[in-house]
């Protein structure tokens, strides 16, 4: 080892004792608690079973997951998709695709309740704050956020997006990136102002029932909207970023200096 890296390695030792020291314990982690044993008491609490929702029959069955036994199958909603634990923990919810609604049920008991009405549920999530929840309306091309205690709809985000579904959470708990099962691309959600962030040229989206008669005055069809970005005379796109060249001389690059960006 050289004496340069020796050095380097010493710097970058001593530089996070500052930080340990200082309690900097680097960018935030939604993720962080998600590791081996680390269940919450709520979660403890649960009764270990498997909910297999199946979508031919619109019911869901109930296996012991420590005798491998079927327990029962109890009705829902036409085309359960998913089960999914709410923010709490408390209940677990049976997302009814083309029944509109979900059917809760009791962990601690496996017992189900009165399903309560929302519009196409393929897929459901909630915040990482826990204010609101997330209904993937794959179907209708949208997500929908509600109030997780009284799913009532508090805002519909159409998505560019052809069999939007499945998501997934950035660490820092801001964003949120969804699949388009059949576009081959991912849409970015910006958690705060609930909204994508952005297109690319080859999205688009499906409206369905919204495209135009048949010939024989059929019933109307799907309306695709394909989308195209524009390039622009000074920005130029390299992937989520926005480059803006700005010319500077070598006094400015290797002295610094400041320089007006414009911006957009």
């Amino acid at each position: 080892m050289t004496r340069s890296s020796l050095a380097l390695l010493m710097l970058a030792a001593r530089a996070a004792a500052q930080a340990s020291a200082a309690g900097d314990t680097g960018p935030p982690n939604l993720y962080a608690a998600a590791g081996a044993g680390m269940l919450s008491p709520v979660a403890r609490r649960a009764v270990p079973l498997v909910y297999v929702p199946n979508s031919k029959d619109g019911s869901v069955t109930v296996i012991d997951q420590l005798t491998y036994t079927v327990g029962r199958t109890f009705p829902t909603g036409a085309v359960p998709q998913h089960v999914v634990p709410s923010y709490d923990l408390k209940t677990l919810w049976v997302a009814n695709n083309l029944g509109n609604s979900l059917t809760p049920i009791d962990p601690t008991t496996g017992r189900a309740g009165k399903s309560v009405a929302v519009d196409d549920p393929y897929n459901l999530y909630f915040t990482p704050d826990g204010a609101h929840a997330i209904v993937v309306a794959e179907g209708l091309h949208r997500l929908d956020f509600r109030n997780p205690h009284t799913w009532a709809l508090e805002r519909s985000v159409p998505a560019a997006c052809d069999g939007i579904d499945h998501g997934d959470f950035t660490a820092d708990g801001k964003e949120m990136l969804l699949s388009c099962e059949f576009d081959g691309h991912l849409m970015r959600l910006d958690l705060t102002k609930m909204e994508f962030t952005g297109t690319e040229t080859g999205s688009k989206i499906r409206l369905k029932g919204q495209g135009g008669r048949g010939a024989k005055s059929g019933q109307p069809g799907d309306l695709i909207i394909n989308f195209t970005v524009q390039p622009d005379r000074f920005y130029k796109r390299e992937g989520l970023d926005v480059i803006a060249p700005v010319p500077i001389n070598i006094a400015q690059a290797t002295l610094g200096s400041k320089v007006n960006v414009k911006t957009i």
